[in-house]
């Protein structure tokens, strides 16, 4: 008889400890609790590094946990973004310059399946996917922590997301 895995996995809690780092987040920035949005920020940061090596180093690697873990990072970021935007933590085109990559992706893939053209397969995330990812993640902890690095990480999160965006497109056409 095949054993089912589990879902409740150890990466799998790490992603979804995320969601309540958001809320936790949101709280910190609406109360301007710097504590509660630091630790909130640093620990969404710290689940989403270690997901990810602990499925591999345990050799749990699932495609349910890959697609959590992605889920989760855009659950965070886009909660993240929301609150500092409601909050007026910056000006509005920079915290949607923020998650560019991940609006483009989106609009790209309906566009695709509007047209016929859509694979149903995931697009795995690689180095410049990720790298965005993490420096989305930093520039949120910047514009909190340390707001004199925010346009330097901004910028950087801008570029690398072209470079995703270039990398995905040569994948999905």
């Amino acid at each position: 008889m095949r054993q089912k895995k589990s879902i409740f996995t150890v990466p799998n809690l790490l992603s979804l400890s995320r969601i309540p780092f958001a809320i936790l987040l949101a709280y910190g920035i609406f109360t301007h609790n710097f504590a509660v949005m630091a630790v909130s920020a640093i620990l969404a940061a710290l689940s989403d590094t270690l997901d990810g090596n602990i499925a591999r180093h345990w050799h749990i690697k699932t495609k349910f946990g890959a697609e959590l873990d992605i889920v989760c990072d855009k659950v965070y970021l886009l909660s993240a973004v929301i609150a500092l935007i409601i909050a007026d933590y910056a000006p509005l085109w920079q915290l949607l310059l923020l998650g560019v990559k991940d609006v483009i992706l989106v609009l790209g893939s309906l566009y695709l399946f509007a047209i016929g053209r859509f694979q149903w397969k995931r697009i795995t995330s690689k180095f410049w996917g990720k790298a965005t990812t993490a420096l989305q993640f930093v520039s949120v902890i910047a514009l909190i922590v340390y707001p004199l690095l925010w346009p330097y990480l901004l910028a950087l999160t801008v570029i690398s997301s072209a470079f995703a965006l270039y990398h995905y497109r040569k994948r999905l056409l």
